[in-house]
């Protein structure tokens, strides 16, 4: 059988190694491994010069890495409390609005003004913070929470020692023997006198001191949370710079 010359175009016998005419080699290796999407370059015509080159094909230079396909998610920032944070702030605001109501000054201020420390603390520790008025009044709460444990044990311990119970029911009887003076309804009196009476016993002072912290330590959360809500407004929104 015969074949075209790929390049002269002249007949050539099967098996010629090379063309009579042209002296073009005729052997041809087919590669096997080649992928068969990939398109071979097609012969040039016959009778086409030397020195023409078959098409260039273009060569993608971009590289097909995963990473850049990929696009870029940016997270938004944090609006859940971190507690491990909010915990320590607490703590600390906490600690402060105790000292202050221990100075004499009015409480209840002190225990707003906890609560807006608390988120002042926790929007410098965590970056890029959103903290919304719920998370702040949860943050502030927490901060009341701390402080009214912390007051109760404070307020509790002399009443642990003989004379610090005998004080404390001076006191009850002064302020009673005020009201009774201050009231002449004989009903009031009589209700002033017969808490005297049950404060004057241990259980009963015990009932009304654990009263008086379960009272103080609703308070506080609920005052120290309204002042994180209203730290919340003001300092809980991160501005970039």
């Amino acid at each position: 059988m015969e074949h075209n010359c790929p390049k002269c175009g002249a007949r050539v016998e099967d098996g010629t190694p090379f063309c009579p005419k042209c002296d073009a080699p005729q052997i041809r290796v087919t590669s096997t491994n080649k992928d068969e999407n990939d398109a071979a370059t097609p012969p040039l015509p016959p009778g086409t010069p030397d020195e023409v080159q078959p098409p260039a094909e273009p060569v993608n230079l971009q590289p097909h890495t995963e990473w850049q396909q990929r696009p870029v998610m940016h997270a938004p920032p944090p609006s859940a409390i971190d507690w491990k944070i909010a915990r320590r702030v607490a703590i600390i605001a906490g600690i402060i609005g105790v000292m202050g109501s221990l100075l004499g000054v009015i409480v209840f201020l002190w225990m707003v003004a906890a609560g807006g420390i608390s988120i002042t603390l926790y929007q410098r520790r965590v970056q890029r913070a959103n903290i919304s008025a719920g998370n702040g009044f949860r943050i502030g709460a927490f901060t009341g929470l701390v402080a009214g444990i912390i007051g109760g044990i404070l307020n509790s311990l002399p009443m642990f020692s003989a004379q610090g119970r005998s004080l404390f029911r001076e006191k009850i009887q002064q302020q009673a023997a005020a009201a009774i003076s201050s009231n002449p309804d004989p009903t009031a009196q009589q209700m002033v006198r017969s808490l005297t009476d049950f404060v004057s016993t241990n259980s009963g002072l015990a009932v009304l001191i654990a009263v008086s912290i379960f009272v103080m330590l609703i308070s506080f959360i609920i005052l120290a949370g309204l002042g994180g809500t209203i730290g919340a407004s003001i300092f809980g929104k991160h501005r970039d710079a």
